[in-house]
């Protein structure tokens, strides 16, 4: 079984649970996507996001604040799922205790905050 963490569109996180062998239907059914993405994030994190996201769905500020919170520089649309990942064979793998506190410390500051990431990229590409 392998496990990870979903930020709703609605901002909730929630643990995700995918069959061992079945594991691109799983994702594709955890975020309800066709196609998926996947954003190298530090410290042995990939999120898993929806390819078509930015035509099917809507911007999501609660994932894109964690994203950018480790680095990422863009927008994210439609939920996305939290796996481990081992860097050196690229294979992906249940989020550990510390990965998940980790996530959950992130989230409660990205689900908190009054000044949204999405509002900084939509400046941006306003200009």
């Amino acid at each position: 079984m392998l496990t990870g963490i979903k930020i709703t569109l609605d901002g909730l996180m929630e643990a995700v649970e995918i069959e061992d062998g079945n594991h691109v239907s799983g994702i594709q059914n955890a975020i309800d996507a066709r196609f998926y993405d996947v954003v190298s994030i530090r410290d042995g994190l990939d999120l898993f996001v929806d390819d078509e996201g930015v035509y099917t769905s809507r911007l999501n500020p609660v994932l894109t604040g964690i994203a950018q919170s480790f680095g990422y520089a863009g927008v994210l649309f439609g939920e996305g799922v939290f796996f481990a990942v081992n860097p050196a064979e690229g294979s992906t793998h249940s989020l550990n205790t510390v990965q998940i506190a980790t996530l959950a410390s992130r989230w409660v500051d990205a689900a908190s905050s009054r000044h949204t990431p999405v509002a900084a990229g939509l400046a941006f590409l306003a200009h």
